[in-house]
């Protein structure tokens, strides 16, 4: 490994856990949406009746 080559996968790095944090922060403000769509996503089959729902 040369010094750019740690030098770019440091900034890739941090680059990637900027966003994963950006995106916790996000589903964090958005959680009950979140849980709504993973439901949906993980019960296609199966429709409950939520109170949510437009």
């Amino acid at each position: 490994m040369t010094k750019r080559c740690k030098y770019l996968s440091f900034i890739v790095y941090f680059i990637v856990s900027f966003i994963l944090y950006l995106s916790y922060i996000y589903a964090t403000k958005n959680t009950k949406k979140l849980i709504n769509i993973i439901d949906n996503l993980s019960n296609p089959f199966k429709h409950k009746t939520n109170t949510n729902t437009k």
